[in-house]
């Protein structure tokens, strides 16, 4: 019985199929594997460096044993600020994994947090925000706080997701027209970066994002994500810095794992931890 010959074409697919099947199941694995990246950027209203960790799109995942591998990668960054940028909790299911990140984070470092549009299309919201309280993390909505950090003067604001019918412009308006006039190192938490439009027409020095996942699929080279909800294909703001003149985005990649979907898995798109050193521009 003569045996199949593999013709010159099938091995010209064969070659070129093979590694970018290799790199796709490289790219599923490292899919689950936590990342920190880390962004300088430099200000003349800061003085002395400050280190912000931004934590986004946890969605209830679990990295480790009660939360120890998330959690010891944020004490190993030595934050003096940590924000919360939506969609710690999902809008079902267990909230351990936002319980274990919040109880492992307590005291460390001045904390604020803003609700994404999975926290608040959660039934149990009003229970949500007080166990946020509970932790000693201060909730930011439509408001701000000003601090002192390391002897810069510090304004952490931050907006509610509009799931709900929020009109950005007006309440922002409202909640931060009198920033115009304040001195000081200004940053927003605003969970959505396809607004960046209504973020600009304030004084923020430093907006810090989620929602995006990376668009799910980051694709490499143009550094932009497959698919992202509000901004459709090859989304501009799914993961990075962005400048917009002297106010800088930062955007993450978030933390999910199985979100929006287990069997739509991350590709080219670790989840991140997000560490931003603020040095003196002087």
């Amino acid at each position: 019985m003569n045996k199949p010959v593999m013709t010159k074409t099938k091995k010209r697919l064969l070659f070129i199929w093979s590694p970018l099947f290799l790199l796709y199941i490289l790219s599923l694995i490292t899919g689950f594997m936590l990342q920190t990246t880390t962004y300088e950027i430099y200000s003349d209203k800061i003085d002395d460096e400050i280190r912000i960790v931004l934590i986004t799109d946890l969605h209830n995942t679990v990295f480790g044993k009660n939360q120890k591998q998330l959690i010891g990668r944020i004490k190993d960054s030595n934050p003096d600020l940590i924000l919360l940028a939506g969609d710690i909790f999902h809008d079902y299911g267990s909230r351990d994994g936002a319980h274990m990140l919040m109880e492992g984070i307590q005291g460390l470092a001045p904390a604020y947090f803003v609700t994404g549009n999975h926290d608040l299309s959660n039934r149990e919201i009003s229970l949500i925000l007080n166990e946020v309280t509970s932790y000693g993390i201060t909730i930011l909505s439509d408001s701000f706080e000003e601090i002192e950090i390391k002897g810069n003067r510090i304004i952490v604001a931050g907006i509610d997701d509009p799931v709900k019918g929020y009109n950005h412009k007006i309440e922002m308006q409202r909640a931060f027209g009198e920033l115009h006039e304040k001195g000081g190192y200004k940053i927003l938490l605003a969970h959505r970066p396809e607004d960046i439009n209504y973020y600009t027409e304030h004084p923020f020095d430093l907006v810090v994002s989620g929602h995006a996942h990376g668009g799910q699929v980051f694709v490499p080279f143009i550094n932009r994500g497959l698919y992202v909800p509000h901004q459709g294909i090859l989304a501009e703001y799914a993961g990075g810095l962005y400048e917009h003149g002297t106010l800088t985005h930062i955007v993450s990649r978030g933390l999910s794992i199985k979100h929006p979907s287990p069997i739509i898995p991350r590709v080219n798109n670790r989840p991140e931890l997000v560490v931003i050193s603020v040095k003196s521009a002087n």
